[in-house]
């Protein structure tokens, strides 16, 4: 795989328009990503969505990693954190705290 490259902000990136599903206890969380809003992704847990910002966006060949600060969902997440969503055929999602993994979530 290639490097990590940094995405300019003012690019708008082609990581597509997605839908990913990722469990929690027996429940399921999706994480949307959308072309027309780069700046942000959605967040639905049991019919409610938050919307988490895009901080930073890295291509490394056809793959993308969509990074930002989360909000707090119960009882997906108890706290922010800030996440790192690979967008590839193993997607995941990886959540950070005081440089400490905190959790990684794969795509189901």
């Amino acid at each position: 795989m290639d490097a990590w490259q940094r995405i300019p902000e003012d690019e708008n990136p082609k990581y597509g328009n997605r839908t990913l599903s990722f469990p929690v206890g027996s429940e399921i969380y999706q994480v949307s990503i959308d072309e027309a809003r780069p700046q942000s992704i959605l967040v639905t847990y049991q019919s409610e969505t938050w919307t988490w910002p895009i901080e930073i966006i890295e291509k490394s060949g056809e793959h993308f990693q969509i990074s930002g600060m989360s909000v707090p969902v119960l009882p997906v997440l108890p706290d922010a954190y800030w996440f790192e969503l690979r967008c590839d055929s193993e997607a995941r999602i990886t959540y950070w705290g005081d440089q400490i993994t905190f959790r990684v979530d794969h795509s189901i």
